[in-house]
């Protein structure tokens, strides 16, 4: 399908998955809460322990796990997609607590997760999700992450962790009763399979997200969401809210299942070649566009594109179901991997949109009625100084269908403001070309805007790969669009009032 980067290869449309399972058959002690602390927290852990788990975010966590010890030593293993998001780890020699971190890289992008062990024997297990992220934050009373970095953790407690575990349980427990969560789990050690057990339709729909040291948790089926200062410890926490809303629980869950299952569909009619036309143009919506291409258009460029061929989807992440604004017409708003047939990823979909039409879910796309790209550009000169660097990006925007993007006024595209790192605070005008297909260009009338041009690259270097550009279209009158394509609430639209696009990591 195409690709978000015009000159990546192509793929199908749309866009991200953070989510859990659970596994069951935990035998052996699995379910029980941690050990009770010992002073065997102060001493070397000994010879031959292997502690092992299952890292996900809903979907299995493919990247690497690390861990670190008291004394700021660490072990890693990398996170290989067919491992399922499990793990096995010998930690010998290490000094507990232990502090684990999963982390995942797509569309060069990382996301971190963390998890903890007080005390470590043969054989523990011990989950790395959102939750028990939010467990291993509460009983440190600071984001996991920021221990983890700063290695500040000797004094976690097996007690705080079983304290925390049992409190966040305690007020997540409509939703885990909702979705059939086993009394017995214990959101920490109890194992789990991803994209399984019902552990895991939790971690689907939960979605953990922190500001300084609060954190919340949203139930994107519901839009209900708690939050938590994890300064705060369990004990004092008398009054904190459950979740409790639980209207479209067990319908999101599924849903989410049936949204990974369409994305899986589309591109298995890659996995032998070309596809007809007809077959791809049967799982999107009528009112289908993205990258500037309505459904008849976009189904037959992805049909015949070679590169195509031999692609999966992957790493899927359900980031908002929509109930509320049409009831007959399920909404969604979706992320996820595109995986060359060399089995590497070379494109990350972001914020495609779906709909749930007649019983079933199509793409409706990402709702961008103008083409946009962004790729870094550095150019080399060599004098007797040494070698000077112009430096800059591209905004490559193009608007080949103007009829797309049509507002209630019936006016064209007339410039965008894009907006972010590197660029002036107030932005920087790209104009609408004369000729419908061209390029947008700015005051130089180019498409390259240059940051420096010096004997360093500091500053092309300081922006991320993946680094978010924020694009405002105006039309002709200079109103921005009627409707924004980046609001999960109003996915009708097709004109902008901020989309973002990003960086391209891929080369």
């Amino acid at each position: 399908m195409r690709s978000s980067q015009r000159d990546a290869l192509p793929f199908a449309a749309l866009s991200l998955a953070l989510v859990l399972a659970a596994c069951g058959g935990g035998g052996g002690g699995n379910d029980d809460p941690a050990p009770a602390s010992s002073s065997a927290a102060s001493s070397s852990v000994a010879a031959a322990v292997v502690i092992s788990g299952t890292a996900a975010t809903g979907a299995p966590i493919v990247g690497s796990l690390t861990v670190k010890d008291a004394t700021g030593a660490t072990r890693s293993q990398p996170l290989a997609l067919a491992d399922n998001g499990k793990f096995s780890l010998d930690v010998s020699g290490l000094t507990p607590p232990l502090l684990l971190r999963a982390t995942s890289a797509t569309g060069g992008e990382t996301l971190d997760v963390h998890s903890a062990l007080a005390t470590v024997s043969p054989g523990a297990t011990v989950n790395v999700t959102p939750l028990t992220d939010l467990i291993v934050s509460n009983a440190l009373g600071t984001v996991a992450g920021t221990a983890f970095d700063s290695g500040s953790f000797a004094s976690l407690s097996a007690s705080d962790l079983n304290a925390e575990t049992t409190r966040l349980t305690a007020r997540l427990q409509p939703v885990l009763g909702a979705l059939a969560v086993s009394s017995g789990t214990h959101l920490l050690t109890t194992p789990f399979t991803p994209q399984s057990d019902p552990i895991d339709k939790v971690l689907d729909i939960l979605k953990l997200s922190y500001s300084g040291n609060t954190a919340t948790l949203t139930n994107i089926a519901t839009t209900q969401a708690i939050t938590d200062d994890v300064t705060v410890k369990a004990a004092a926490e008398s009054s904190a809210p459950a979740m409790d809303n639980t209207t479209n629980l067990a319908t999101g869950a599924a849903d989410v299942s049936a949204i990974i299952d369409a994305l899986k569909s589309y591109a298995a009619l890659f996995v032998n070649g070309q596809p007809t036309t007809s077959a791809v143009r049967a799982r999107l919506t009528t009112n289908f566009i993205s990258w500037d291409l309505v459904a008849a258009d976009f189904a037959a460029e992805d049909a015949a594109n070679t590169k195509n061929a031999g692609m999966r989807f992957d790493n899927f992440e359900v980031l908002g179901l929509n109930y509320t604004q049409d009831s007959a017409v399920p909404r969604a708003n979706v992320s996820f991997s595109v995986i060359g047939s060399n089995g590497k990823e070379f494109d990350r979909v972001r914020n495609m949109r779906m709909r749930k039409v007649a019983g079933t879910w199509l793409l409706h796309g990402n709702r961008q009625c103008v083409e946009m790209n962004a790729r870094k550009r550095i150019f080399t000169n060599t004098d007797l100084n040494g070698t000077r660097y112009t430096t800059g990006i591209d905004f490559t925007l193009s608007d080949n269908t103007p009829a797309n993007c049509g507002t209630a006024r019936n006016v064209a595209v007339g410039y965008a403001i894009i907006k972010g790192p590197g660029l002036p605070a107030e932005g920087v005008r790209y104009n609408s070309p004369a000729s419908a297909g061209d390029h947008f260009t700015n005051g130089a009338g180019k498409v390259f805007h240059q940051l420096s041009d010096s004997y360093d690259r500091k500053l092309i270097d300081g922006i991320p790969a993946n680094a978010p550009y924020t694009v405002t279209l105006y039309d002709t009158t200079g109103h921005t669009f009627a409707d924004d394509y980046n609001s999960f609430v109003n996915i009708g639209g097709v004109a902008s009032g901020g989309d973002t696009i990003r960086l391209s990591p891929y080369e």
